[in-house]
């Protein structure tokens, strides 16, 4: 292994304590479920808008199979329990998150580096599901993350692209048409349109 403990890798429950005193404050976090693979847990936080966030003092990877292809890893453990830390970015909030285990690492615990103290500003959305506006990036982002906090697709996949596919108005009613990706590669056809609230209200294209 090529890499040296840092100061942050501190015992286990540590890790615990400081992921629960952010956790009170801030109701934004991503959770995963004990267990959670590394590799899942990057699937998802993609899909909901985070971005990989390199810090300044990360260490290089070094062909460990632990960081390759993962620029936000931060730093890793060649010893005990081969833990690692990964930053992610979305907004104006850093976290961290805390893995464990050397081939196939787990989700041991996420905690805040910075803006802590407000909840990353949502997508906003359009007066209207326009044409111009279906084939912007944003929409493809918003229909993403809508189809994921909704697990749309069935069985429970993780929808990694959205492809602008048409635009229609049907009965009154702007509707888009997006094409939906498994990593995988396995297409879904969705409509969205906007519900009374302003959420969009994601269905299978017939």
């Amino acid at each position: 292994m090529n890499f040296m403990i840092r100061s942050i890798f501190v015992t286990a429950s540590a890790l615990v304590v400081a992921t629960a005193s952010i956790a009170a404050t801030v109701d934004s976090l991503p959770a995963f479920l004990k267990g959670t693979s590394y590799a899942s847990a990057r699937s998802r936080l993609i899909a909901l808008d985070w971005k990989p966030a390199k810090t300044p003092d990360a260490q290089p990877c070094g062909g460990d199979s632990r960081c390759i292809g993962r620029p936000e890893l931060e730093a890793c453990a060649g010893t005990g329990a081969a833990n690692c830390i990964f930053t992610w970015r979305r907004g104006g909030t850093l976290i961290a998150v805390s893995t464990a285990g050397e081939r196939d690492p787990v989700v041991s615990g996420i905690t805040c580096r910075s803006g802590c103290d407000q909840a990353p500003t949502p997508q906003a959305k359009p007066a209207d599901l326009t044409a111009e506006y279906c084939r912007s990036p944003q929409a493809a982002q918003a229909v993403l993350a809508q189809a994921n906090r909704e697990r749309v697709l069935q069985p429970p996949l993780v929808a990694t692209q959205a492809k602008f596919i048409g635009y229609d108005r049907i009965q009154g009613t702007d509707m888009c048409q997006f094409s939906l990706s498994t990593r995988g590669g396995t297409a879904y056809t969705f409509a969205a349109s906007r519900r009374a609230d302003g959420a969009l209200r994601l269905q299978f294209a017939d």
